[in-house]
């Protein structure tokens, strides 16, 4: 499979998990599924449960679970409506339809899992997989053999896999089409398999003009640059947030107070916005907002901090007391408390894990998505 395809099901699972009514959980090392209220509805049973999705009101949630070293699918109450027969299972490839891949014995089929039972749209016969090109007619390039063609959402070739290449391009100056390489010779066709008139040369040239201008305008964009520095005068304390364009000098944003008694021990901003303010006193540290107000009290050992490679991720930070640790949020707000002794993150979520042995889902507002009585 394209190592896209495991980044672009992740990414769309995201979408369906915002309507997720049932989470994953694992107690001593066996799953199951818990609702949003701490009402179990499927006892911890199972190997492993992935994330619940669904991408539209018809379709029941469904999560990808592991039995054996082998994976199914179940609906929230724990029904497979897949037997745990797959070697791989992706997460959701289309926003309109319930399609799956799965493997089974080194080769990729298509699933429809919009019914009670999945069923095979194309028997497992492929090598390598993409993912799906989100247009008007869902297309997908695949493997077999040495050869690539086209499948679209209905489980239907519509190019054989007979070409060296193929590259679906779901809108441009000609509409969504396929282009098909073979020995240096192109040919494109439309969304349907059938033979696409070429664009003409003028326009082309619209289409470069238009790149063109598009270019050019982003090159006038100004250049603002944003700094952050402390003032410390009359026995008081300020953070200082300053911006300044290209040929200007430096200009205060933004002035926060620190609280008598308190020190400053880093700032945390992402362009021109501060999240966190790190504080100390007395040796402990703790955050205030850009008010300089106290958020989360200065009572813990350490602080600690999970930055994601993409910017549109807050860094979270981690509050650390003795062997216990909890999280904050992007205001240096405390939302989980320091009861937990692992907790990670996965997009939006924490993952964490108790001392008595759960293991789950916890929101980035602080709600635990485990059994009631997790505490105890």
């Amino acid at each position: 499979m394209r190592t896209t395809l495991t980044l672009i099901c992740t990414l769309l699972a995201l979408a369906g998990l915002t309507a997720q009514e049932v989470y994953p959980f694992a107690h001593q090392g066996k799953w199951g599924v818990v609702d949003e209220n701490g009402q179990v509805t499927m006892q911890p049973a199972l190997d492993s449960i992935g994330f619940f999705t669904s991408f539209n009101d018809i379709q029941q949630p469904l999560a990808v679970a592991n039995r054996g070293g082998k994976a199914g699918l179940i609906t929230r109450t724990g029904t497979w409506i897949l037997k745990p027969t797959a070697e791989f299972i992706s997460y959701d490839l289309l926003q309109t339809q319930p399609l799956r891949w799965a493997k089974v014995r080194g080769k990729y089929g298509l699933l429809d899992v919009g019914g009670k039972k999945a069923k095979w749209l194309t028997k497992p016969v492929f090598d390598e997989v993409d993912y799906f090109e989100q247009s008007s007619t869902p297309l997908v390039a695949v493997r077999q053999g040495s050869g690539w063609g086209v499948l679209n959402g209905a489980g239907q070739v519509i190019v054989p896999c007979t070409n060296e290449a193929v590259e679906i391009f779901p809108g441009s100056g000609q509409g969504a089409h396929i282009r098909i390489t073979n020995k240096d010779q192109i040919t494109r066709l439309a969304h349907d398999g059938t033979p696409l008139v070429e664009a003409s040369e003028d326009e082309l040239l619209f289409e470069e003009e238009m790149w063109g201008m598009a270019v050019e305008e982003a090159g006038h964009v100004a250049i603002v640059e944003y700094n952050t520095r402390l003032l410390e005068g009359n026995g008081r304390t300020e953070v200082l947030l300053e911006r300044r364009e290209a040929g200007m000098g430096w200009q205060v944003e933004q002035r926060t107070p620190v609280p008598e008694g308190c020190e400053v021990a880093h700032i945390e901003r992402t362009s021109s916005h501060i999240y966190y303010i790190l504080i100390t006193r007395a040796g402990k540290f703790g955050f205030i907002n850009t008010a300089g107000e106290i958020t989360t009290e200065p009572i813990y050992d350490t602080i600690s901090w999970i930055k994601h490679p993409k910017s549109y991720h807050l860094p979270v930070a981690l509050l650390h007391l003795a062997d216990r640790v909890g999280a904050a949020n992007s205001g240096g707000q405390q939302v989980l408390p320091a009861t937990f002794t692992q907790i990670r993150t996965w997009n939006d979520w924490f993952i964490v894990h108790t001392p008595n042995g759960y293991q789950g889902l916890a929101t980035k507002t602080g709600q635990v998505l485990l059994p009631a009585g997790w505490e105890g």
